[in-house]
């Protein structure tokens, strides 16, 4: 577009913004039309866009705006314009771009005069051009610097999560509305704008959310309630790097929760804590209370690496679990049914945190990798506690043979099984003998491996799948 503005002036013809716009996305499509679903593509063009349409109509009619007046517009319509791409794809949007911005548009064109510069002239004087270049460097660097020092300020992030189809719907109908809707009023122009803004914030669903993500070998499943709290269970990887940073993050932003009221961690495999561990040492993610079993209590933590440390440091309660320690969220009702204060056998699967939930008609087991000893004691508890035909099994293990036997499924009779472990993983998770355990008691089997992050949202009566 650049170029087109100059052989324009060159030539002595009129430049029309639109115009060259279509020319160069169009350009670019016939080459590859896969860049249609590139955000950058996205961003970029709808840049330029929102500085020739929606810059105007920002503009307070009949009124001379200062420089600095029209700068500040021109980079709150490109924020405006891309809002939804932002959020779509990347869940969140800064909230001092516009200000920064302000120190980065009027740097624009004389970054393109350099680069311009700099293909001329490195073929006649390499040294010149090697100055430009270094100019372009200079002030690639103020940008970089500036958008670090924005993320260090606090609220510099506004994140409502991912969007959904309604709403971008609606979105983009107000703004078509505030753009093309003939004679309007200034302040009902900029009401719809606003309107269109807010609609982002608006959460929707309500009920149960219960989502099993997939984190390759290993384990974690987050709770929304309805109340607008959430509970992770476990968090870890043994076969995805970085797990915390590159799959849980992004999904919690992905549903727009700042916040983990409770984490709760089955016992100190790494493929269950490390991601967890991650979150806390960001601290990008606030984590108020941490669920640990009792059984690890005589040992302050040990075996669950740096967590109970970084807890400390960071203030955060430790909650130690037990058999029959129970509370109540948004309807949602939560007992712990192992270990127990007094089970002595201390191997770590064993000693693995069990909770049941219950939210009206629907039910849910989380068993971490409960087997062996710890899995005999919980039929046990089971039985006593007059718990059977739960809704929603999260299998032991990984779908090892080595737990969810036979007596533990006649006493569950689950309607729906997932398991949760990594694709070709090593181990051959899920085992043969325990998947035909699980269709013998006709489960519907879900398995992260095969069809990535396993949803579901209740209102305590219909169960819906995703």
């Amino acid at each position: 577009m650049f170029a087109m503005r100059l052989f324009a002036d060159c030539l002595g013809r009129t430049y029309d913004m639109a115009t060259a716009l279509s020319v160069c996305a169009l350009m670019m499509v016939v080459e590859q039309p896969l860049y249609l679903t590139y955000s950058g593509f996205q961003l970029s063009f709808l840049s330029v866009l929102a500085v020739g349409m929606l810059r105007p109509a920002l503009a307070p009619p009949d009124k001379k705006l200062p420089r600095i007046g029209d700068l500040l517009l021109a980079s709150l319509a490109i924020m405006l314009f891309t809002l939804p791409v932002q959020l779509y794809t990347y869940f969140e949007v800064p909230v001092y771009a516009p200000l920064f911005n302000l120190a980065v548009l009027p740097l624009v064109g004389i970054l393109l005069m350099l680069g311009m510069a700099a293909l001329v002239l490195f073929p006649l004087t390499p040294w010149l051009a090697g100055i430009a270049a270094s100019l372009i460097h200079i002030i690639l660097g103020f940008y970089s610097e500036g958008s670090r020092f924005l993320g260090k300020l606090p609220r510099n992030l506004w994140n409502p999560g991912r969007p959904g189809a309604w709403q971008m719907a609606v979105y983009a109908l107000l703004m078509a509305l505030a753009l093309f809707m003939g004679k309007i009023r200034y302040r009902h122009r900029i009401g719809l704008i606003l309107g269109a803004v807010l609609m982002f914030g608006i959460k929707t669903g309500g009920g149960l959310t219960v989502t099993f993500l997939d984190v390759g070998q290993g384990d974690c499943i987050c709770l929304e309630l309805p109340d607008g709290s959430a509970w992770l269970f476990d968090g870890g990887s043994s076969s995805v790097n970085k797990v915390g940073k590159y799959r849980m993050e992004p999904f919690l932003k992905s549903r727009g929760i700042k916040a983990l009221d409770i984490v709760f961690l089955s016992h100190g495999d790494s493929d269950h804590i490390n991601g967890v561990e991650e979150l806390l040492q960001s601290g990008r993610v606030e984590i108020k209370l941490l669920a640990l079993p009792v059984t690890a209590k005589e040992t302050g933590g040990e075996g669950f690496g740096n967590i109970f440390a970084l807890a400390g440091q960071k203030g955060i309660p430790v909650l130690w679990l037990q058999a029959g320690t129970e509370w109540e969220s948004g309807g949602v009702h939560a007992v712990c049914l192992h270990p127990s204060s007094d089970f002595s056998w201390r191997e770590s699967n064993a000693c693995s945190e069990v909770i049941y939930l219950s939210y009206g008609g629907f039910s849910m087991l989380l068993t971490g990798d409960v087997e062996g000893q710890g899995e005999s004691a919980l039929v046990e508890k089971l039985y006593e506690e007059k718990i059977d035909n739960v809704t929603v099994l999260k299998v032991a293990h990984h779908g090892s043979d080595g737990g969810t036997r036979e007596a533990f499924l006649q006493q569950l009779f689950p309607k729906i099984a997932v398991i949760s472990c990594g694709r070709d993983n090593r181990y051959g998770h899920p085992h043969k003998a325990l998947w035909e355990r699980l269709s013998e008691k006709g489960c519907d089997i879900r398995v992260t491996a095969g069809e990535g992050a396993v949803m579901f949202r209740t209102d305590g009566r219909v169960l819906k799948r995703y």
